[in-house]
């Protein structure tokens, strides 16, 4: 009950803080993330030495301070995003070409939005229905306190969008199957069950284990893959292309989905490498 009640006033004074002193303890906040506790330094610079081997320690060490405050800021915009109105986390997270999704929704034909851990990705759930204009599943791992959980899927469901634990993505799939909705699968993290994790080529490594659930259902129910390229703009504001990686997935193998989404990972990565969650443990389970 306390963690609750502590939350709710968090939200409250979150909702009354403007953007520029939001900033102001975002920047706070990389320093004690940072400088102070060195959350997950370990993992970040074991992670970079791996994917950047031919990087300097300087260079690593820049993309390092620049992915904190990233992170800091990506953070506290997405606990603020909660209370914002759905015009307005639209206004900051913009799709700029939203034509791709109606076409597909005006035929008729749901859709899987491939996601990773880039970027913005806490504003993706709220800002993508009022621009598609579809209802949009989300798949997660629940928050363990109950009440905070049920909360925030209250919170987010203002604007369209149903956040599902990641234990019902069967049964969603199957309620949903004959509705025109979207449906938003993150797949970029470690599997947790390497059993029919699909093994591929990432960043440089061989054999890197990727969960398979986007290639699972859109083969099985027939479904197009849309993935996210998200651009900052500045501080606050980000500009969202869409791009078809298939609209034929059960022309393809399983493993040929999967790597359509890596590989665009990748090049997300490669083009702006603080924006990725480097603080993951993404490469503990390499062949």
């Amino acid at each position: 009950m306390i963690g609750y009640v502590l939350f709710r006033i968090a939200l409250f004074i979150f909702w009354l803080i403007p953007f520029w002193l939001l900033y102001w303890i975002a920047d706070f906040a990389y320093l004690l993330l940072y400088k102070i506790i060195g959350y997950r330094t370990k993992t970040v610079r074991a992670n970079l030495n791996l994917v950047f081997p031919n990087l300097s320690a300087e260079e690593k060490k820049s993309i390092e301070k620049v992915f904190y405050r990233h992170l800091c800021d990506v953070t506290l915009e997405g606990i603020k995003g909660l209370t914002l109105p759905e015009a307005e986390v639209a206004r900051r997270w913009k799709i700029l070409n939203p034509e791709i999704i109606h076409n597909f929704h005006q035929q008729k034909q749901s859709v899987i939005f491939s996601g990773a851990h880039y970027s913005n990705w806490e504003w993706a759930p709220l800002a993508t229905p009022a621009q598609t204009q579809a209802h949009l599943l989300v798949f997660y791992k629940p928050i363990s306190n109950p009440r905070i959980d049920a909360y925030i899927r209250q919170l987010r469901g203002k604007n369209r969008s149903e956040m599902r634990s990641i234990k019902e993505t069967k049964q969603c799939f199957e309620e949903y199957k004959n509705q025109v909705c979207s449906f938003a699968l993150v797949a970029d993290q470690s599997p947790s069950n390497l059993k029919d994790a699909h093994y591929i080529n990432f960043m440089g490594l061989e054999n890197v284990p990727f969960l398979h659930g986007i290639a699972k259902y859109a083969q099985e129910y027939n479904l197009p893959v849309i993935n996210y390229h998200t651009k900052r703009i500045k501080r606050g504001f980000y500009e969202v292309q869409t791009e078809v990686l298939t609209d034929k997935p059960q022309s393809l193998q399983p493993e040929e989905i999967t790597r359509l989404f890596a590989a665009q990972v990748e090049k997300d990565i490669r083009n702006n490498p603080p924006e990725w969650l480097w603080s993951h443990k993404r490469f503990k389970h390499l062949k």
